[in-house]
């Protein structure tokens, strides 16, 4: 509930502490009554009970074709006897108003998600990417604009390009749809992710690369005149996925796809033919009609930027992009967005039961930083909170925590990992501990704030491992994702061992 009150102070900006909504100890008691924090303190109501989400947080559009993706997905690569893994990264924020003009966000950059991706895919897992737009993104998170930005040089200009790339700028400006008021609705951005979208090749576009300040390359960024020439007149009204022109317009990505992508110059100045297929998942899917799609838009390939940098300027990018184009190629990487609460917990269900039919394979590395409150539907203002009221009071409500039905009903079989981070190092195992108790899932990865950078400890019923980063491995550019993944990778193994081991006895036919 949303409400004026005056003599109160507003609610705060940001409730959280960054970390996961993980278990409380009374979660089935918090499923069946509703805890409210408010400016004055805490009351009980009724909402949701247990695991269902129901009409107090609305399913958002679109869910059913990407639970159907996910679906998909697992469903192809469980059967070439791969492990996969969901990795949830970046923040959720929640609605204040029917038609949000104002949100209380739980912060995470989705750092950890990003580069714990990459280490999964370097360790053979496919990674269903479950992130919050404009996060993190796997390998893209190391060159943040400001590095880029004074490392790129556009290579002989040609006016006659120029003039084409504005009026290819105006057509995919007039046709491009207008931005949802629902932020819960999928944006051209998600439906990217779809393979009825790109090509791998042109998996990097702006939709993606410029979806966060955090997670940009020159060759994503700049992937076409469009990107580039709103990135340098106005990065901010580039941070909505939605207001970007038609992909089929990003031609420049095409040029990724050369075999001859050594470089940044020379992966950005190969022309290359436009394919309809998904930028994240390669797929043979013939692209659906779409209300959003205009036949007015300019098709082919339109006018090339070229661009080029010192790769002494930008350290690892020609490999990061390799790494990229390489899992696109094989199939092994899908990324799916969130924003609200309501879009996480969907899409976190869906693709529980997506994961579920690989039992022991499949893995969940839960690192998404989840709302513990929110504000039921029915309860929201239906137009903009107006601030000359006065002073603001705001009751929300507890989120039902996932972690007990995804163990228990959504993918029994699976290797289940929670995150626990505290600011005080004195308490952090203990809680993890008590959070395996309280679900008996198989991994609590133990941080403190200060060191999460550097240190953590993984925490099973009968174990603690601490991994660290030394001096010299931070010099060389290690993270700590990298240790995280490999100590996981053995447990994983370990876990799938037993399950198999445990299940023989059923199979062997009986003797008498």
């Amino acid at each position: 509930m949303v409400r004026r009150l005056p003599g109160l102070l507003s609610a705060p900006a940001q409730l959280g502490d960054g970390e996961p909504a993980f278990p409380s100890a009374a979660a089935a008691a918090a499923a069946r009554a509703d805890v409210c924090a408010c400016a004055v303190g805490r009351q009980r109501g009724g909402a949701m009970a247990g695991a269902g989400l129901g009409s107090e947080l609305p399913e958002p559009a679109g869910l059913a074709h990407w639970a159907g993706l996910m679906a998909g997905f697992a469903e192809r690569l469980g059967g070439q006897g791969r492990r996969l893994v969901l990795v949830t990264s970046g923040g959720t924020k929640v609605p204040l108003e029917a038609r949000p003009v104002r949100f209380l966000d739980n912060f995470s950059s989705g750092r950890r998600g990003a580069a714990s991706a990459e280490a999964f895919l370097a360790a053979g897992y496919a990674v269903l990417f479950l992130h919050r737009a404009r996060s993190a993104f796997p390998f893209a998170h190391r060159f943040p604009p400001q590095a880029w930005l004074p490392a790129l040089r556009l290579v002989d200009p040609d006016p006659r390009d120029q003039h084409a790339s504005r009026d290819v700028d105006r057509a995919g400006a007039r046709d491009s749809p207008r931005p949802l008021a629902s932020p819960q609705a999928l944006s051209p951005a998600q439906a990217l992710a779809s393979p009825q979208a790109l090509s791998p090749a042109q998996a990097l576009s702006p939709a993606q690369a410029l979806a966060s300040p955090q997670a940009l390359s020159p060759a994503q960024a700049l992937a076409s005149p469009q990107a580039s020439a709103q990135a340098l007149s106005s990065p901010q009204a580039l941070s909505n996925p939605q207001a970007l022109p038609n992909p089929q317009a990003l031609s420049s990505a095409q040029a990724l796809s050369s075999p001859q992508a050594l470089s940044p110059a020379q992966a950005l100045s190969q022309p290359q033919a436009s394919s309809p297929q998904s930028c994240h998942e390669a797929s043979s899917h013939p692209a659906p009609s779409s209300p959003q799609t205009s036949s007015r838009r300019p098709q082919g390939p339109g006018p090339m930027l070229r661009l080029e940098a010192s790769m002494s300027a930008l350290p690892g990018l020609a490999t990061a992009l390799r790494r990229y184009q390489e899992a696109l190629a094989a199939g092994t990487f899908l990324a799916v967005e969130f924003t609200t609460l309501a879009d996480y917990l969907y899409l976190l269900r869906a693709a529980a039961r997506a994961l579920s039919p690989l039992g022991s394979s499949a893995m969940f590395y839960l690192a998404a930083a989840v709302s513990d409150f929110y504000v039921p539907a029915s309860e929201m203002p239906q137009h903009k909170i107006q601030s000359s009221a006065g002073p603001l009071q705001i009751t929300m409500k507890m989120v039902p925590k996932m972690l007990s039905p995804l163990i228990k009903d959504w993918a029994p079989g699976a290797f289940v990992i929670s995150f626990k981070l505290e600011t005080d190092p004195t308490i952090v195992i203990d809680r993890a501990r008590k959070a395996l108790e309280t679900y008996s899932h198989q991994v609590v990865v133990a941080n403190v704030l200060e060191s999460r950078r550097t240190s953590v400890v993984v925490v099973t019923r009968d174990s603690e491992t601490p991994l660290s980063l030394t001096d010299e491995e931070l010099n060389d550019g290690i993270e700590i994702e990298e240790k995280i993944v490999s100590t996981l990778q053995s447990q994983h193994t370990a876990f799938m061992d037993k399950r198999h081991a445990s299940r023989e006895p059923a199979c062997t036919p009986s003797k008498t």
